[in-house]
């Protein structure tokens, strides 16, 4: 009777050992899965936030680029603007100042 409840001890003893060590793998591969998975979301954020400043930054380079050829053209006008006044004046401006007078 003693060796069969101490059998008995043994195989619950062992039983529990074993689930324990089961939980004990369970535990770590959910862990282990949720790690990958914070993992994969935190690479596809940064891979988003990549893609947006990539996007900000063309659109912030377009603008630049629209800006300073507004500027030059801004420019060229004040540049031809002063070659007028300091030379007199061109034919046509002549010939716009000829008819105003006519008129």
């Amino acid at each position: 009777k003693d060796a069969a409840e101490e059998e008995e001890v043994v195989e619950t003893v062992d039983a529990a050992e074993t689930l324990e060590a089961v939980e004990e793998a369970v535990d770590e591969t959910v862990e282990a899965e949720a790690v990958e998975t914070v993992e994969k979301v935190e690479a596809e954020i940064a891979e988003e936030a990549v893609d947006e400043i990539a996007e900000q930054t063309m659109e912030a380079e377009a603008t630049e680029a629209e800006n300073q050829e507004a500027e030059e053209q801004r420019q060229r006008r004040r540049r031809r603007r002063r070659n007028l006044l300091s030379s007199g004046g061109s034919s046509s401006t002549s010939s716009s100042n000829s008819t105003s007078s006519r008129r």
